[in-house]
């Protein structure tokens, strides 16, 4: 399965910067690829991890929500019928309803049908290179079927219909759900301390190798790949953590520059100064979802949105060249308190 991957703002090589030199028996670590990107487990228990378990989980994550698979159940539901109800899964219809949720939250600025627009604006999957922005026109012609509100659900059936002829697309929330589903795997299993990660998108349990929270780093967006620097630490146990961000995806043209996140709502690049967002929820595919939602808004409205929500929120943005950080009143609790400036 191969999605269109966000940027990842969680610098995988300091997850587990409280390990110290505790025996490396301890902890358990596994990795792999999958959706396109790689995925890592590291598992604080004298339990065993079976790879193949994992492994079975993701594969059938893959074959129902992948865009690249064309006999996934996702793309059977983009070839079904208008108006015409279709039983899926419930693993397809769970994403479906929480894609649908944080649509309404944000007012349409998370939106799961938004993949055509990003496909024309050369974000999607390749396509043969110019140097032409996509016309007002094309748009426009693409705009009517763009929107949550084209997408119906019935709980009871566990039934979709579509309204318009949409192209759903779970890119933005389909590596926290599988992040949810290996978590879930390891609480069944009776392993309580584990930190589970796709594509810089985390779930951590319990506490680390030495006994205390998980640290986890927020990068500098400004710092290299072969370098990378950190913004902020972060001390969680329970919980789930997402970063979002457009600093290394975006293309410049006649001296503008293009962002890859598009508002769903105008059919365009955001032209906003917001670099990146980590959003710190209960479960991985809401914090995943909001990410990207707060992307699309801007600081301003995403965090208006975070503090009605008692979302824990962190952003940062461009103002002239220099960083600036912000960051809603419940994401204050996870921060390291010698890296807060402010304690």
């Amino acid at each position: 399965m191969k999605l269109i991957a966000k940027t990842v703002l969680l610098a995988a090589c300091l997850l587990l910067v409280n390990c110290g030199d505790a025996p490396a028996e301890q902890m358990l670590q596994l990795s792999g690829n999958t959706m396109g990107t790689t995925y890592t487990l590291s598992v604080v228990s004298e339990s065993t991890v079976s790879a193949d378990a994992i492994s079975s989980l993701l594969e059938s994550i893959e074959n129902s929500m992948s865009t690249y698979r064309d006999d996934s159940e996702l793309m059977q539901l983009n070839r079904a019928e208008l108006n015409t109800w279709l039983e899926v899964s419930p693993a397809l219809f769970e994403v479906i309803s929480l894609s649908q949720e944080i649509s309404q939250l944000s007012d349409g600025a998370f939106d799961i049908s938004v993949g055509p627009l990003v496909n024309l604006w050369g974000f999607g999957p390749p396509i043969p290179a110019n140097d032409l922005l996509p016309e007002a026109a094309e748009i426009d012609t693409l705009l009517p079927n763009i929107g949550y509100q084209h997408i119906r659900l019935d709980p009871q059936q566990q039934a979709v219909m579509k309204t318009r002829d949409v192209a759903l697309d779970l890119s933005a929330v389909a590596k926290g759900y599988a992040v949810d589903r290996i978590a879930d795997l390891l609480e069944t299993a009776g392993i309580d301390n584990y930190l589970v990660e796709i594509g810089g998108e985390l779930r951590t349990g319990g506490l680390n190798l030495e006994g205390n929270p998980w640290r986890i780093a927020i990068e500098n967006p400004e710092s290299e790949l072969s370098a990378r620097q950190v913004q902020r630490i972060i001390a969680v146990g329970d919980a789930a953590i997402a970063s979002s961000g457009d600093y290394r995806n975006f293309f410049t043209l006649n001296g503008e520059r293009y962002s890859h996140t598009i508002d769903p709502r105008t059919g365009w690049p955001v032209s906003h100064d917001l670099v990146s967002v980590t959003v710190i929820t209960e479960n991985a595919a809401r914090a995943d979802a909001l990410a990207t939602a707060f992307s699309v808004m801007g600081e301003n409205a995403a965090m208006l949105l975070a503090e009605e929500n008692m979302i824990a929120a962190y952003f940062l943005r461009d103002s002239g060249g220099q960083l600036l950080e912000s960051y809603s009143p419940a994401f204050s609790e996870f921060l390291v308190a010698e890296d807060n400036p402010s304690q």
